[in-house]
């Protein structure tokens, strides 16, 4: 009925708020789909046609019925006697304009055409002509049995169950297609649905969402406005409009919903302001409607209420349920665990509670309620302050006005009232009500049978009851108390010690605050307390509880039937447990602690050792110091730790943590579900994860750290080798010293280091920095993502670089752009026509040379000084050349468009002219000298020689001679790379002189400048990019 009523709703214009549609329709009741279910309603209370008729709005036409073999009496409401409702069998209903209804069908609205058993037709037109049939909407058609069709005919969706018209755009539930987890839909070709699930789950969708129902879920979820909801990651479901509603729903991770009719459920959820719900981890729920559900919950303000963890509501009309639950102020309630609700109409119900201040009531364990007009109701229960109020187990009201009612109630102090089992009511007007009451103090009251209150505001009640000492009370047939403040409960209990206490038949409390509660239970020790029958606490501040139960030692404590504290400290709890030795602790059936200050929690568990511990069922901790935590945990050996379900640590300062967790060699520890820690010193972390040698380090799950000293961190990591570290998810250290850092790191060449995801470095002591670097050569470095440094000793530096030889380093591909700052010049220029020339000192330091407009740097690393015409090559070998000039004799003269006339230059008789031709970079200079003669005269000699270009005249004097080159045994002097020798012969009064001039590859660099040597004529390129031309001239003749 449920989901034929769904039906009905979607086929008139219902749609959930989740549907995406721009219609006006989205969220309204059309006009159809209101009367129908108006009618439905009223038909499914009354019982009768003739209210259907009324919301329908029509005039009742009497159906025609057609019998059948089925019998029985139709009902029908037609719309028109011109096509009226007809029904076919027994059990038939038809509602609306031409309906007609077959066996045991129904039919509502304009609908016709219902021929077959059990078939609905509901809207004009419609058609369920097959048995089991259903067609709801305008013109839907059913034609097959056990159908159900939603909406027209057209575009239609369907199963052998269920068929819809896609046109709708309705969010449809199809339970035969349902399944255990995400799947896709399918249809045939007459549009039957079929389920299709594959292997896995289907991914989530990135999303933002803006407007109109907006629903997203996803990484960076945010959903903005209308009716939002963002589920996911970092869900958000904001509004700063997507056009306004903003009904803010954000589900999961760091949720928050901020306003309007927020909800925010999950991880960081904050759902701050207007109609705020909240519910789960960092939950925080600020003012409005404020409501935040769980750990973290805050929700401040008004209207707030909190549940759970953490919560806090301060203020207005603060509410807080739970763990850590406070409500601090105005109409506040605290409810539950650490309860605390502060001031004005304050209630705190439950654990801890304490409602301090105006109209507080706090009603549970630990209840304090402080304050005016304060009430407290239950076990520990205070009120302690004007008309207080206490109720319950150990209550104590103590102030002005104050009663206290129930077990150990105690009311002290003016106007006190105290009814009930063991009340007392100590101080000025006291009274006490009830069995064995006693009221000590003046004006104190006891009530029962032979009860005696025999000192100030003493009180006893019960039969033949003595209360002899100051506030003494006593309670039940021949009990005694006859000590300041003692109690005795019970038939011929007695109460001998000061502020003793003896509860129950033929109980003893014959010391000092003796405790004696228990059929024959005996407290003998000073402070002892013995409860439970037959029960024995013989020794001071001995404690011993339960049937039989024994503490018969120094502050020794027992718990349970038969336990047994038997030395000084010892505590044994739980039947037959047994702590027998000084400052052991046995807790659980059958425990058993024998080791000095040994403790032994849960059924069988052992500790055997001095200071071993041992926690759970058949814990075990067997040597000096040894903590064993777990189901069948063993610590066997001194300084052991075994934590979990069969954990084992069995050697010294061994840590196994963790359900089957085993540390097994000294120093080793294992954290985490099958870890494994076996050799000295090495430590597993994670489940799963295995440290096998000495030292070795594993740390995630599934890790492994099997070499010596290796550490393998991050899940499946491997580290197999000694001093191997692999550092990231499945990362790989797999020879001697190598290190992998990164997910999919491999570094596997001895002494290798890979660092960067998917990072390798398979070579001798390679290199590779980066993702996807890789160094596979002998001592290579790979330094940026995709590099590659394949061959010995090569660097391959920068993103993508590769090396192609030995010993080579690249800076980058081959469209990398390599700029070193400390050599960087003022240049404007972009185009690459000005630079800073890079030289290198005898260390290798680079430092650049500023270059101008006569110096060029040709391709081949070759040097060009512009002189003006006849340019000077300095080649890569340091050689020089002058392409393209030629002397000749004579004169020269510019011809042509091309040629340039240079200067003339004229010297002592000497013409030298020049031409330069610009299409062909050329240059001719000629020389024109005059004619000169040189002749030898007295004691004078002249010689010649010619080289093809140049005529050299030696003259030689009788007092001197002047020679090419060093003169052997002369005195040298040397000035700017020129050596001058000088020799003087005696024997013919003759100085012989040598000169010689020093020549390097012809380019010197003297601070700054560049010095090019052109056999005499240097050229000079000065640090601003200019030339000179020092100290050269051009004559005719000759110059010695």
């Amino acid at each position: 009925m449920l989901f034929l009523l769904g039906s009905v709703l979607k086929a008139g214009g219902f749609r959930r708020g989740g549907t995406k549609r721009k219609s006006s329709r989205t969220k309204r009741w059309s006009r159809a789909s209101r009367v129908v279910l108006m009618s439905w309603a009223v038909v499914g209370q009354l019982g009768t046609v003739g209210v259907l008729l009324q919301h329908l709005d029509v005039k009742p036409v009497l159906a025609d019925t057609v019998p059948n073999s089925y019998g029985g009496t139709p009902t029908g409401v037609g719309a028109s006697k011109d096509e009226p409702t007809t029904f076919n069998s027994r059990g038939s209903m038809a509602i609306g304009y031409a309906a007609s209804a077959g066996y045991e069908t129904d039919n509502i609205g304009n609908a016709k055409g219902i021929n077959n058993g059990s078939s609905i037709a509901i809207g004009t037109l419609t058609n369920a002509s097959q048995y089991g049939a259903v067609a709801i909407g305008i013109g839907a058609v059913t034609n097959r049995e056990n159908q159900i069709v939603l909406g027209a005919s057209t575009n239609l969706v369907g199963t052998s169950g269920f068929t819809y018209a896609n046109a709708n755009k309705t969010t449809v539930t199809v339970p035969n297609l349902s399944g255990s987890s995400s799947a896709l839909v399918a249809a045939n070709e007459d549009g039957t649905l079929y389920r299709y699930e594959g292997a896995g789950g289907l991914d989530n969708l990135d999303c933002v969402g803006v407007g109109d129902n907006a629903v997203c879920y996803g990484i960076g979820a945010n959903a903005t406005g209308k009716n939002t909801t963002a589920i996911g990651a970092y869900a958000n479901a904001a509004s700063s409009t997507g056009t306004q509603i903003f009904g803010a729903t954000a589900i999961g991770s760091s949720s928050e919903a901020r306003g309007t009719n927020s909800t925010a459920v999950g991880a960081e959820a904050k759902a701050q302001a207007n109609r705020t719900t909240v519910l789960g981890v960092g939950a925080t729920a600020a003012s409005n409607g404020s409501s935040a559900v769980g750990y973290l919950a805050t929700s401040s303000g008004y209207r707030s209420q909190s549940f759970g963890a953490y919560s806090n509501a301060t203020q207005n009309s603060a509410s807080a349920f739970g763990f850590q639950a406070q409500a601090l102020g105005n109409r506040s309630l605290a409810f539950g665990a650490y309860s605390n609700a502060t001031d004005n109409a304050a209630i705190a119900i439950g654990v801890s509670s304490s409602a301090t201040g105006l109209q507080s009531l706090a009603i549970g364990s630990n209840a304090s309620a402080t304050g005016q007009k304060a009430i407290a109701l239950g076990s520990q229960s205070q009120a302690n302050a004007f008309r207080s109020t206490a109720f319950g187990t150990l209550s104590v009201a103590s102030a002005a006005n104050a009663q206290a009612i129930g077990s150990e109630a105690n009311a002290s102090q003016v106007n006190s009232t105290a009814v009930g089992t063991v009340a007392k009511a100590s101080g000025k007007y006291a009274s006490a009500f009830g069995t064995s009451a006693n009221a000590s103090g003046l004006a104190s009251m006891a009530f029962g049978a032979g009860a005696n209150a025999s000192d100030t505001g003493a009180i006893a009640h019960g039969v033949n009851s003595i209360a002899s000492g100051a506030n003494s009370s006593t309670f039940g047939t021949a009990s005694t108390a006859t000590k300041e403040d003692a109690i005795a409960f019970g038939y011929s209990a007695a109460a001998s010690g000061i502020d003793s206490i003896a509860i129950g038949k033929s109980s003893i409390a014959s010391n000092t605050n003796a405790t004696a509660i228990g059929t024959e239970a005996n407290a003998s020790g000073v402070n002892s307390s013995a409860y439970g029958d037959s029960s024995i606490a013989s020794g001071a501040d001995s404690s011993a509880f339960g049937f039989n139960a024994k503490a018969t030692a120094l502050d020794s404590t027992s718990f349970g039937v038969s336990a047994r504290a038997l030395a000084n400290q010892s505590i044994a709890i739980g039947r037959a447990s047994k702590a027998n030795a000084s400052g052991s602790v046995a807790v659980g059936h059958v425990a058993v602690a024998s080791g000095y200050r040994s403790s032994a929690f849960g059924k069988n568990a052992n500790a055997s050792g001095t200071y071993s511990t041992s926690i759970g069922a058949f814990a075990n901790s067997a040597n000096n110091d040894a903590l064993a935590i777990g189901y069948s945990s063993l610590a066997s050996a001194e300084d052991a730790i075994a934590i979990g379900t069969f954990s084992v640590a069995s050697e010294t300062n061994s840590t196994a943590i963790g359900t089957e967790a085993k540390a097994t060699k000294v120093n080793s520890s294992a954290f985490g579900d099958a870890a494994e820690a076996s050799g000295n010193q090495a430590t597993a972390f994670g489940a799963g994860s295995v440290a096998t040698k000495e030292n070795a380090t594993a740390i995630g799950e599934k890790a492994e750290a099997s070499g010596t000293q290796s550490t393998a961190v991050g899940r499946q990591s491997l580290a197999s080798m000694h001093d191997a570290t692999a550092l990231g998810t499945v990362s790989k250290a797999t020879k001697e010293r190598a290190t992998a850092i990164g997910v999919l790191t491999k570094a596997s060449g001895k002494c290798s280091t890979a660092v960067g995801a998917l990072a390798v470095a398979n070579g001798f002591l390679s290199q590779a920095f980066g993702a996807n670097a890789t160094a596979s050569g002998t001592n290579s470095t790979a330094l940026g993502s995709y590099s590659k440094s394949i061959k010995t000793n090569s660097t391959a530096i920068g993103t993508g670089s590769v090396t192609t030889r030995d010993d080579q380093l690249i800076l980058g591909k081959s469209d990398t752009q390599v700029t070193v700052s400390n050599i960087a010049t003022d240049s404007s220029a972009t185009d690459g026509s000005q630079f800073e020339m890079v030289v290198a000192n005898g260390d290798g330091t680079l430092s650049g040379i500023q270059v101008g407009d006569g110096l060029t740097i040709n391709n081949g690393g070759q040097l060009e000084v512009n002189t003006g015409g006849n340019n000077i090559i300095v080649n890569p070998n340091g050689s020089l050349s002058t392409p393209n000039t030629s002397v000749i004799s004579g004169t020269v003269t510019a011809t042509g468009d091309d040629e340039t006339q240079l200067t003339t230059r004229k010297e002592n008789g000497t013409i030298v002219t020049g031409v330069w031709n610009s299409a062909n970079s050329t240059s001719v200079f000629a020389v024109q000298a005059n004619e000169s003669v040189v002749s030898g005269g007295d004691n004078i000699a002249v010689a010649s020689s010619n080289d093809g270009r140049v005529t050299t005249y030696s003259v030689s004097g009788y007092n001197a001679t002047t020679q090419a080159g060093a003169v052997a045994g002369g005195a040298a002097s040397t000035s700017n790379g020129v050596t001058v020798t000088s020799k003087y012969d005696a024997g013919t009064q003759t100085t012989s002189y040598g000169v010689e001039v020093a020549t390097g590859n012809g380019l010197t660099i003297n601070n700054g400048q560049l010095e090019v040597n052109t056999g005499g004529n240097n050229i000079i390129v000065n640090p601003n990019g200019s030339l000179s031309t020092p100290n050269t001239s051009v004559i005719s003749g000759t110059v010695t």
